[in-house]
């Protein structure tokens, strides 16, 4: 997937290098999404990538997300878990929970 293809699924990030302000009104979780979908699109195919993919199964999710790539999830979930002070497998319970829905939710709407 190019960059262009993956740059199509993002609702926050577009291209730009640092985050506009403008995007605040769409949620109180608009940077956080924002960094993650930069993530996404500026690591894609680096062994950073990987290793957020590692971290996203470590924690005991799985793939059953088919509206979303998994590099992009893993991404989100390594946003989430950076601001986070619970263990990996906890931290997996609350973004499956409230971050990943409010994500899927924005998504649906814009």
């Amino acid at each position: 997937m190019c960059n262009v293809n993956r740059i199509d699924l993002c609702r926050f990030y577009n291209g730009e290098a640092s985050f506009p302000q403008s995007l605040e009104y769409k949620s109180p979780l608009a940077f956080l999404f924002w960094e993650a979908e930069s993530l996404f699109i500026n690591r894609k195919g680096t062994d950073f990538e990987q290793e957020l993919i590692k971290q996203y199964f470590d924690s005991g999710l799985d793939y059953n997300n088919k509206t979303l790539p998994l590099p992009l999830l893993a991404a989100l979930f390594a946003v989430f878990c950076k601001g986070s002070d619970c263990d990996l497998h906890q931290s997996a319970i609350y973004f499956e929970i409230n971050f990943l829905p409010q994500y899927l939710n924005l998504s649906e709407n814009e």
